[in-house]
This record gives C-alpha cells, structure tokens and sequence, in this order.
C-alpha cells in the first residue's frame, strides 16, 4: 500500500478494483436469475475462473449464483446484526450500528474472510451479551 503511495499508482490499482466489480456487475446482468455458474465460466492458464471480479462477496456470490441465492447469503449474513438492532433496541449501542457498517462496506468493496464470519457471528453476539450483563 505504501509503494503505491509513494509511486502514484494509487489510481492504476483503483481502477483496476473497478474493472473487476465492473465484470461481476456484467456478469449478473447477463445471467441475473441462475448466474453466470450456469454457463461455462472461463478460466485463466492456472484454471482458475477469470470470468467474474472476485473482489466483492457480495457482487460476486450475485455474479455467479443469482438473485435467489445472493438475497440467501445476505439473510444469513445480516440476520445476526439486524436482529439485535431491531429486537433489542435497549442494549443496541454504536457497536451494532458499526458492526453492520463495517460488515456491509467489506462484504461489498472485498472478500469475505472467515475471521469476518468468526466477528460476525461468534465474537459481536459475544460482546452483545456481556454488555447486556453489564447493563443489567
């Protein structure tokens, strides 16, 4: 990050991260319903899929899966959060409102790691908890 920084080619690899959502977003257009798994993805000279961006889990599970199963994923990822913002409005504080912020800008803008998924549903509905115990 630095290197492209100091070399100005911030804007070469903004670009390219725009070239990449541009492909998964064309992608999805072109097979909005089922995806683009349903046709024959292409792949590069190290067989992996160059079809698509892989730069967004969100943008991308559309891409490849479809409508039905990118609104799936974003109910089983949301759900989590969504449902202390919304049920438990006592305890709901700045945490669950940049949890969901945070969660949602990284879901779109890169790929989903499982240290995400280990935040999202193991370590906030933990920090949830406690400060309800606290609060108590």
């Amino acid at each position: 990050m630095r290197n492209l920084l100091q070399n100005s080619q911030s804007g070469e690899s903004i670009s390219a991260r725009f070239t990449a959502y541009n492909k998964s977003i064309a992608l999805f257009g072109e097979y909005p319903i089922f995806g683009g798994i349903q046709n024959k993805l292409g792949k590069n000279n190290y067989g992996e899929l160059n079809s698509f961006g892989q730069h967004s889990q969100i943008i991308d599970t559309f891409a490849l899966f479809g409508f039905f199963v990118g609104i799936i994923q974003l109910f089983i990822y949301f759900k989590p959060i969504l449902n202390r913002l919304i049920k438990e409005r006592i305890y709901v504080n700045s945490l669950s409102l940049s949890m969901l912020i945070s969660f949602f800008t990284i879901s779109v803008l890169n790929n989903v790691t499982p240290s995400i998924g280990l935040a999202v549903f193991f370590i906030y509905p933990t920090l949830i908890e406690l400060n309800k115990v606290k609060n108590v």
